[in-house]
C-alpha cells in the first residue's frame, strides 16, 4: 500500500491521470463524489474517504484532508507494477501546483 500526501489543487489532476493509466472513464459524477466525500475527511481524527476505480486494473482510494493545511493525505492499494508511476505522480503533485 501507498502511503503519502499531495497538494489539495492536484486532487482532481491526480485520480484524472490515475484513471487514465488504468484504463478508467473518470467523468463528472466521479469527481463529484470524490470532491464531496473528501470534504467530510480529517486525517488527525482518522477519518477517511474511500473511492474504487476499475478499469483494466482496479485501484482502491482513501483521502483525509490534513486540517489547516493545503495537504490531502492518499492512500493507495493497487497492483505492484503501478506503484513506481504512482509514487512518481504523488512526489510531482506534493510540490508543484498542476495546470491544464
Amino acid at each position: 500500500m501507498i502511503k503519502n500526501w499531495i497538494s489539495d489543487d492536484n486532487l482532481k489532476a491526480f485520480v484524472e491521470i490515475l484513471s487514465s493509466w488504468i484504463g478508467y472513464n473518470f467523468g463528472q459524477m466521479d469527481w463529484d463524489a470524490i470532491r464531496f466525500g473528501v470534504e467530510n475527511t480529517n486525517q488527525e481524527a482518522d477519518k477517511w474517504f474511500d473511492y474504487t476505480l476499475e478499469g483494466r486494473q482496479t485501484v482502491k482510494l482513501w483521502f483525509a484532508i490534513d486540517p489547516g493545511t493545503y495537504v490531502v493525505h492518499v492512500r493507495i492499494d493497487c497492483p505492484p507494477e503501478l506503484s513506481p508511476k504512482l509514487e512518481a505522480a504523488i512526489d510531482i503533485m506534493g510540490i508543484y501546483k498542476l495546470v491544464k
